[in-house]
């Protein structure tokens, strides 16, 4: 679901480039290829491949937009499953970037899983950040 938000918005001129979690790449090829067969080009795409976690992807992934740019002059908007959406963007927050927040939803065959680790990880995101 993830890709075809990130398609529709690069396609309508919402997002000028997509920077993307080089383990969720490995982890489905398929969706990046998706990206490619829609039009999107290369030069769009960005990985970022050090993390491992949420909150190192975020702060690496914002030291990658800040050597391309002024990072305070860009609109930015994370793109993440609809049980992530709330962490990633207080994440973000903590890093001082207001971002805007658009949630791909996730299959109800494993919803409810993934909302009981997220909020897992939401306790503990905030216990190491207070």
């Amino acid at each position: 679901m993830r890709y075809t938000t990130f398609i529709c918005l690069m396609l309508w001129g919402y997002a000028a480039l997509l920077l993307g979690l080089y383990f969720v790449y490995k982890k489905n090829r398929k969706g990046w290829i998706r990206l490619f067969a829609a039009g999107i080009e290369s030069e769009r795409l960005l990985l970022e491949s050090r993390s491992t976690s949420t909150s190192e992807n975020i702060s690496y992934s914002l030291e990658i937009l800040k050597d391309l740019t002024e990072i305070n002059r860009l609109k930015l908007a994370v793109v993440t499953s609809d049980f992530h959406l709330f962490r990633a963007k207080m994440l973000l927050a903590f890093e001082g970037v207001d971002a805007y927040g658009i949630k791909a939803e996730t299959p109800k065959t494993v919803k409810a899983e993934y909302h009981i680790r997220e909020y897992i990880a939401l306790i503990k995101t905030w216990m190491e950040r207070r």
